[in-house]
Order: C-alpha cells, then sequence, then structure tokens
C-alpha cells in the first residue's frame, strides 16, 4: 500500500515471560515490524539487560520508569489530538494467550487494564493486538475480554478457531493476523534441509498429572520408534527455562536408548542451530514447532487436542494437522511426511509472512 504513513508513533511495554525465548523473537519481530513506520517507544518493564538487548531493534526510545512512560504517551497522544495532525499514536499489546478464569487479585488488575485502556481510547491512542491466541473463557474472563475489546482498536488471533471463539464471545472487532514467528528467517540457506543426523524433543509440563502421564507414555513410544526408523540420535533442549526439570525428567525416562546431549541454557543463536540440524522435532511448545519447520526441520506436534488448542488450530489452518500427535490415542507411529514437504513449509512462511506486513499496512493506512 502505499498510502501508509511512516510518521506513527508506537508505544510497547516490553514486560513478559522473558526465560521464554518464544516471546522475545515475536516480540522482537513486532517491533520489527513497526519500525518501518515511525517511532517506537520501549518501557523495558523490569526486563533484564540481556533480554532488552536481544528484543530492541536499534530505532526505540527506551523509558526505564513507568509513569514517565506513561507521561510520554498521554502528552504525544493530547499534543496530536489538539494539533489535529495526522501522526497516528498506537499502543501495541503483547501478543500471547488469553483463556481461563480470574482470581480476584487477576479481576483488580483487569479493572485497572481496561481504565487505561479507556483514557488511552479518549485520547485517540490506537490500540493493537497482532496474533494472539483466545479462549477458552470462563464467563468472568469473557465479560472482562469484552470490556476491553470496547477500547481496542483492532484486535486479532493467529488460528481461525481463535477468531471464531473471540467473535462468538462478543469481541465483535476480532481479526486475523499471523503468529509473528511467520515473520523469522532461516539462520541457514535451503541447504541445511537435507543431512540431518538426530532427532529433537522438547516439551512443557502442565498442570494436569493425566495430561503429563499421557505425554510421558507417548513420548516413550516416540522415542522408540524414532530410533527405528533411523532419525538418529536424541536430542533434548528446553526454549523456555522453566522446561528444564521437566525435560531432565523425560531424558531419564529414555535414558535407555541413546541421548545425544541435553541443551539447557542455549543462547538463542544456538538454540536455531540445535533446530536446523534437527531431522525432526517433537513438541508441545507452538514457538518450538515454528521456528523449528522455519529452520529446516519436520515437526510434531503431541498435544492434547483439547488443552492445546493454539497448536491444533494453527496446524490446522497450515494445512498441517496430519502431523499432530494426539496424546489421548494409542500411539499408532510416527506420522508420515509429504515427499513435498520442505517446499510447502517455504510457501507456509512466505504466505503468513506477506499476509502479516500488508495487513499490518492496512491497519496503519485504515
Amino acid at each position: 500500500m502505499t498510502n501508509v504513513g511512516r510518521d506513527n508513533i508506537f508505544y510497547f511495554n516490553a514486560n513478559t515471560q522473558h526465560q521464554n525465548y518464544g516471546d522475545l523473537v515475536i516480540n522482537r519481530e513486532l517491533l520489527l515490524l513497526a519500525q518501518s513506520y515511525g517511532k517506537i517507544n520501549l518501557f523495558r518493564g523490569g526486563m533484564p539487560k540481556k533480554y532488552i538487548d536481544a528484543v530492541c531493534v536499534g530505532s526505540e526510545k527506551i523509558h526505564n520508569n513507568f509513569y514517565i512512560f506513561v507521561w510520554d504517551i498521554l502528552i504525544t497522544a493530547f499534543m496530536c489530538k489538539v494539533s489535529k495532525s495526522n501522526r497516528k499514536v498506537y499502543f501495541l499489546l503483547n501478543p500471547g494467550g488469553f483463556s481461563g478464569g480470574l482470581s480476584f487479585k487477576s479481576w483488580i488488575k483487569q479493572l485497572v487494564i481496561i481504565l487505561q485502556y479507556s483514557v488511552l481510547y479518549i485520547l485517540g491512542v490506537r490500540i493493537i493486538r497482532l496474533g494472539a491466541s483466545f479462549g477458552p473463557f470462563s464467563k468472568g474472563r469473557a465479560y472482562i475480554e469484552r470490556l476491553k475489546n470496547k477500547f481496542i482498536y483492532w484486535n486479532s488471533a493467529r488460528d481461525s478457531d481463535s477468531v471464531s471463539y473471540g467473535i462468538e464471545n462478543g469481541l465483535v472487532n476480532m481479526h486475523f493476523f499471523p503468529d509473528l514467528a511467520f515473520l523469522t528467517k532461516p539462520v541457514a540457506s535451503g541447504d541445511s534441509y537435507i543431512s540431518k543426523e538426530y532427532f529433537l524433543m522438547s516439551f512443557r509440563c502442565e498442570e494436569s498429572e493425566s495430561y503429563n502421564l499421557n505425554l510421558k507414555e507417548v513420548v516413550a513410544k516416540i522415542s522408540s520408534a524414532a530410533y527405528s526408523e533411523n532419525f538418529g540420535k536424541c536430542v533434548f533442549t528446553s526454549q523456555v527455562l522453566f522446561d528444564v526439570e521437566w525435560n531432565i525428567q523425560l531424558v531419564e525416562l529414555v535414558k535407555r536408548n541413546n541421548i545425544e546431549a541435553c541443551y539447557e541454557n542455549c543462547s538463542e543463536d544456538e538454540l536455531m542451530g540445535v533446530y536446523s540440524g534437527a531431522l525432526a522435532v517433537f513438541s508441545n511448545r507452538l514457538h518450538v514447532l515454528l521456528f523449528a519447520m522455519r529452520q529446516g526441520a519436520k515437526v510434531f506436534p503431541v498435544v492434547d487436542i483439547y488443552k492445546n488448542k493454539k497448536i491444533v488450530g494453527i496446524f490446522k489452518d497450515i494445512g498441517l494437522s496430519d502431523m499432530i500427535i494426539d496424546i489421548n490415542k494409542p500411539f499408532d507411529g510416527i506420522p508420515n511426511v509429504s515427499p513435498g514437504y520442505y517446499d510447502i513449509v517455504k510457501t507456509i512462511f512466505n504466505r503468513n509472512s506477506v499476509s502479516a506486513v500488508s495487513t499490518f499496512e492496512g491497519i496503519l493506512s485504515s
């Protein structure tokens, strides 16, 4: 689009689960997307320097004090409003997942957020959320999301099931926006798609004991099947710090097989390199799967299709739902992979990347 302004003003709160490389990468991709269209103001939100250095794209004005950050938003929005400037002010919300219920403390926090959104809305700040997941909600959570939605200029989900769920629950301005992981680039050339020597496993632990027991059983069977099908050696890694202990337990579960390594404290580049060298990746973490797919691995979601809806929804949308291994069902082997898998993956990323950029430009030009 030729009528997209390049002098927009973006505000972003960097506070997130900084121990999660997935959050780091998608937040950086969000800022990379925005920086081509204006100035970025970032509140570091108590995040460590290592995280801020990794997420920043080089053009941000970084605020260390929350009150100064808020004051900057309010003054800038007010001046643009009273001067009738063509410059637009945006507040970029963190992508992520929104589901479940709310405790009393969470209710208070959400009501404060709604008050903040309402002030920004009155001043003409356009609040946008790109590529989140929604549901299932409790009735209370659905009510809160509807209240917030009244002040959000452009709200979006990263899979069609979440879009439908949001609309059904009163989020009337719900749109589709691809997961920001689709904007990432491979760390190596297409030649890295051959000569793989190991398969990789990376899992999160859930609160449900039955889920974890089912997962352990299926992981053990996948490991045995992968060895029998010559997938190479086994590598475990943890993209999220909180996953390390659980993955160590899984290593113990399959240690009778040949474990090559267990990577626990990789840098981002090292982690992407590990994904790039894998023949196949098995995980119940969405961004492990998407990053590994981007780096040329065959990826197999190992999930409860009723509880891991964001993974199921995205893989259904991109046409790879046949790669899913449902831990609720008896394991009957590793799914067959289409001979054209790597070309399909390139097409998926190209299509979603183009969609993300064109949709973002559409938001800014509206």
